[in-house]
C-alpha cells in the first residue's frame, strides 16, 4: 500500500525510498516496486528496473521480466536482448526462461529473429550444457508467439516440421491458435500479444 501511495505522490518519478526498498532482505518488499518502475517510463527507473532482472530471488526476476513487457524503453529492450541470448542462463529456472523469452518476442519483435534463428541452427545455443536443442527450440517458439510477420512465420513452419514430436506440436499449435498468416506484418506486436489472454 505505501508503494501504491509513493505511486500517486510522485508520478512519473523514482522516489528515494524506492531505492531503499530495493536494497530490502526481503524478496517479497523489493517485489512490490517492480510494477511503479515499469509505469515511470524515466531513464532511472529503466535502469533500476534492469537490476531486478538478476536479483537473487526467482519470484522477483519473474515478475521483473513480465512487467517489462508493457516498458519499451531501450535500456530494458537491450537488457532482455543480452540476458536472453548472452549470458549464462544456467542458473534460471525453465519457467523463468519462458518469462524472459515471452518477454523478448514482445519487446523485441523482428529484431530477435536473428539470434531466435540461430538457436534452433546449433546444438545447445544457450550457455547451459549440451543437448538442450530441444528446449532452446521450445523457447524460440514462445517468443515467435508474440512476433508477426512473414519472416516469424516461416521459422515457424520450419519448427513444425522438426524431428523432435514435442517442438513440432507446439509450433503447429501456434500457427493454428495464434492465426499466424501471411498478413501479419500489418499488426503490431503489442496487437499480437493481446491474442493470448491469462
Amino acid at each position: 500500500y505505501a508503494v501504491y501511495l509513493l505511486q500517486r505522490a510522485f508520478p512519473g518519478e523514482v522516489p528515494p525510498l524506492i531505492k531503499q526498498i530495493m536494497s530490502s532482505s526481503d524478496a517479497q518488499v523489493r517485489g512490490q516496486v517492480i510494477d511503479l518502475l515499469a509505469q515511470a517510463g524515466s531513464d532511472e527507473a529503466a535502469l533500476l528496473l534492469c537490476r531486478l532482472f538478476e536479483d537473487e530471488d526467482t519470484g522477483v526476476r519473474i515478475k521483473a521480466f513480465a512487467a517489462a513487457e508493457t516498458v519499451a524503453h531501450p535500456k530494458v529492450v537491450d537488457k532482455v536482448t543480452t540476458l536472453c541470448f548472452d549470458s549464462d542462463t544456467s542458473t534460471r529456472s525453465v519457467d523463468e526462461l519462458e518469462r524472459m523469452f515471452r518477454t523478448i518476442g514482445i519487446l523485441g519483435g523482428e529484431k530477435v529473429l536473428a539470434p531466435l534463428t540461430r538457436m534452433t541452427k546449433k546444438k545447445g545455443w544457450l550457455p547451459m550444457g549440451k543437448g538442450r536443442g530441444k528446449e532452446d527450440k521450445l523457447l524460440v517458439i514462445t517468443a515467435l508467439r508474440h512476433i508477426p510477420g512473414n519472416k516469424s512465420l516461416e521459422l515457424l513452419r520450419d519448427l513444425a516440421d522438426d524431428r523432435d514430436s514435442l517442438v513440432k506440436s507446439k509450433a503447429s499449435y501456434v500457427i493454428k491458435r495464434f492465426g499466424k498468416t501471411d498478413d501479419d506484418h500489418n499488426k503490431e506486436p503489442a496487437l499480437a500479444a493481446s491474442k493470448e489472454a491469462e
